[in-house]
């Protein structure tokens, strides 16, 4: 089980209440790929943004700006709370922006 994870909501069958964070729903819940998957995605998607957010220019303040802001709040959310790692709001949320951005990016 270490190397599948033991479900979806495993946390509560295991430590009979919900996981603190999103890294430890996910290596509960998927085991050690989940977790690889999960932590790659979420470092890319941060450095991406932190670095969208750096260089942004100055012009260009208009979506930009929002839209890293709430990926990295997001993404700071899951240290504390499962966050987007439990399908649900923050989930809609995150997969909503990073689709704006797709489109954005293509129109650039």
């Amino acid at each position: 089980k270490i190397f599948r994870g033991y479900g979806a909501q495993a946390d509560r069958h295991l430590i009979n209440q919900s996981a603190s964070n999103g890294i430890i729903y996910s290596f509960i819940s998927s085991g050690i790929f989940g977790f690889i998957f999960f932590s790659i995605f979420s470092f890319i998607i941060f450095f991406q943004s932190l670095k969208k957010l750096i260089f942004i220019k100055r012009d260009n303040l208009n979506n930009d700006l929002i839209l890293h802001i709430i990926i990295l709040i997001l993404l700071a959310r899951s240290l504390v709370e499962t966050s987007y790692a439990v399908f649900g709001i923050d989930l809609i949320i995150i997969i909503t922006v990073l689709s704006l951005k797709k489109v954005e990016l293509k129109y650039d």
